[in-house]
């Protein structure tokens, strides 16, 4: 009996071993588990980290060429028409002066039938050449100038600094900035409260407006064409050209 006894003790004494020693193995187990959680979420949270950098320097990127290309846009302005009068007008009055002067030749040569017509040709020279003037001074206009008054407004006042509650001149908020392009004064028009309920457009046209108007966002712009508009971002920034976002509808005033 008492060599059952002993033997079982021993049988009992193997069995906590090897439970002892599975219990160790899981325990390895784990920890290892863990230690690739770990590792896991550390690749993880510096990949995060890493897209999140370059997510911002993009939108940096891109926010800094909108600004280049609004200077651009208004130093090509400014060149096209430097003493802000409009050049194609002034060039199209410059040529009806010439053919005031053709026809002034023509008069003083009444005493000469030869000289008459030789100072009529001169004079016809002079006509062709006020049009050729007023021709090349549209042809200098910006292209993405289209003439209507609504996006030729708004155009004018790229680079403006964004002012919240500002209706220009010198500085504009949003829906500051689409009051004076819709109508040429400096004054409080609108809102985005209330160009939200202004009728809207599933075609847009240059000149109409973009806006967005909820509980996240309120924002508006002119539209002028192609999928941009003009606005006045927010402060810091000042008026350019930019993308219309997706969150935003057409309407026309």
């Amino acid at each position: 009996l008492k060599a059952e006894v002993e033997q079982q003790k021993a049988e009992y004494a193997e069995q906590e071993r090897v439970a002892a020693e599975k219990a160790q193995e899981m325990e390895a187990v784990v920890a290892e588990s863990e230690r690739l959680v770990a590792q896991t979420q550390s690749v993880y949270d510096n990949l995060s980290a890493e897209a999140a950098q370059l997510l911002a320097q993009e939108e940096a990127a891109r926010e800094e060429q909108q600004r280049r290309e609004a200077e651009a846009e208004l130093a090509r302005q400014q060149a096209a028409d430097p003493t802000g009068t409009g050049g194609a007008p002034a060039a199209g009055t410059s040529g009806g002066s010439s053919t005031s002067g053709g026809s002034s030749s023509t008069s003083s040569g009444n005493g000469s039938t030869g000289g008459g017509s030789s100072n009529t040709s001169s004079g016809g020279n002079s006509t062709g050449s006020g049009s050729s003037g007023g021709s090349s001074n549209n042809n200098s206009r910006p292209q993405t100038v289209t003439g209507n008054v609504v996006v030729d407004r708004a155009y004018s006042q790229l680079g403006k600094p964004y002012r919240y509650g500002a209706v220009g001149p010198d500085s504009f908020d949003c829906s500051g900035l689409v009051g004076y392009a819709l109508t040429g004064s400096f004054s409080r028009f609108c809102s985005t409260g209330t160009i939200i309920g202004w009728p809207r457009v599933t075609n847009p046209q240059p000149g109409d407006i973009c806006v967005v108007h909820n509980s996240r966002r309120q924002h508006t712009g002119v539209y002028i064409g192609g999928g941009q508009m003009i606005h006045a971002p927010y402060t810091g920034e000042v008026v350019k050209v930019a993308a219309v976002t997706s969150d935003m509808v057409y309407v026309r005033y």
